[in-house]
């Protein structure tokens, strides 16, 4: 049918100050992207454009008496980290092992160990995280979109 969505990941403090919710500058930063302005051309708005955060955080409690949380839900990263589709089937296969322990040896230490095992895993990614931005700053920062005036 021709219909087009375009997306503009960034850092939220970017966002803000390039004004994305504002038609003319999501224009002006659409004016930018060469290859992506070829497949929008002829398109036009339907709604009002929508700015989100996508946050990174850690779910708590991670489990609890009869649940206990799998793949995504447990944690999420920027999706700029690129890190989600190898994180989600790895929770999937801890979990598995904490189940197997609480089901079949009606044992909590694989629970515990999912849980301990899940905020390690955010807390590196936090780190990480934030060792690339302080290289990134070292570099000097540079938008890939420049910012509205």
């Amino acid at each position: 049918n021709g219909r087009r969505i375009a997306a503009c990941m960034t850092d939220a403090d970017l966002a803000r100050r390039m004004r994305l919710e504002e038609p003319d500058h999501w224009m002006r930063a659409l004016d930018s992207m060469p290859l992506t302005r070829s497949l929008m051309r002829h398109a036009r708005a339907e709604g009002p454009i929508v700015v989100r955060p996508s946050h990174s955080r850690v779910l708590d409690p991670i489990a609890g008496e009869n649940w206990i949380a799998v793949g995504a839900p447990p944690s999420t990263f920027d999706p700029l980290s690129s890190q989600g589709t190898a994180k989600a089937p790895r929770s999937g296969t801890f979990a598995s092992y904490a189940i197997g322990d609480a089901l079949t040896r009606n044992d909590d230490t694989g629970l515990r160990r999912y849980r301990t095992f899940i905020r390690d895993e955010f807390d590196s990614y936090l780190a990480t995280r934030a060792l690339g931005r302080t290289t990134i700053q070292t570099l000097g920062p540079r938008p890939l979109i420049p910012p509205a005036d």
